[in-house]
């Protein structure tokens, strides 16, 4: 796994001379159930699966291979400055869903940030040692609901320009039951929200027209 990830590095990214800072160490939280955030257009995903609802581009894992066994990949290259836009401000998490099996393992061995080329924030040390994440207090089920959230990406404190890029790189051993997300969560996201259906808003607000237009007739 080492040759790979370092294969990815060495294609992808250029170091640059005098990094804005040391590595953040980001904390991985278990979400309790009935917290989770759901994945919508407006939370991408940066590196999943078929499913993901996305308006910004992503990779794939594995060409959607379910049993890969594990993977190391990278997400495209971002300007920063669209994904603050998105975020809301500079501040953001990660959220990941987890797909597993009774006798699945999903071990997580990193999940890392750059920034022009600078490594700013990581979780994991890719030494086959990380989190299992199928033993979550909760996981659960459906698609696209952060079983995990990666907190707290902040770039408030590096030095950026308007070209100023921003890439995800990830790495998972043991993968047997799915693909999981990994996708990019404002931090004032409603928690256990579930958005309801294009269709279902025009239900809800024709029903209140009629209510008014009812309201008036009563009153003529």
């Amino acid at each position: 796994m080492d040759n790979i990830r370092n294969l990815i590095l060495s294609i992808l990214f250029i170091t640059s001379a005098g990094a804005n800072a040391a590595s953040v160490e980001l904390t991985l939280v278990d979400v309790d159930p009935g917290q989770e955030i759901q994945q919508v257009k407006n939370r991408p995903c940066v590196i999943g699966d078929n499913s993901c609802k996305n308006d910004l581009g992503y990779t794939i894992i594995n060409n959607g291979d379910v049993t890969s066994g594990e993977w190391d990949l990278a997400s495209p290259i971002y300007l920063v400055s669209d994904i603050t836009t998105l975020m809301g401000g500079t501040a953001f998490w990660v959220g990941i869903d987890v797909n597993f099996n009774a006798n699945s393992k999903e071990i997580l061995d990193y999940f890392e940030v750059w920034v022009d080329g600078n490594k700013v924030f990581h979780y994991g040390t890719n030494d086959d040692s990380g989190p299992d994440l199928a033993d979550g207090d909760q996981i659960r089920n459906g698609t696209g609901w952060s079983d995990f959230l990666l907190k707290e990406i902040d770039l408030a404190g590096l030095v950026l320009s308007q070209n100023s890029t921003i890439q995800f790189i990830a790495g998972m051993d043991l993968v047997a039951a799915g693909q999981e997300q990994f996708f990019l969560v404002r931090t004032d996201s409603p928690i256990g929200e579930v958005p309801l259906p294009a269709a279902a808003w025009f239900f809800i607000t024709g029903l209140v027209g009629l209510a008014g237009i009812r309201k008036r007739g009563s009153t003529e």
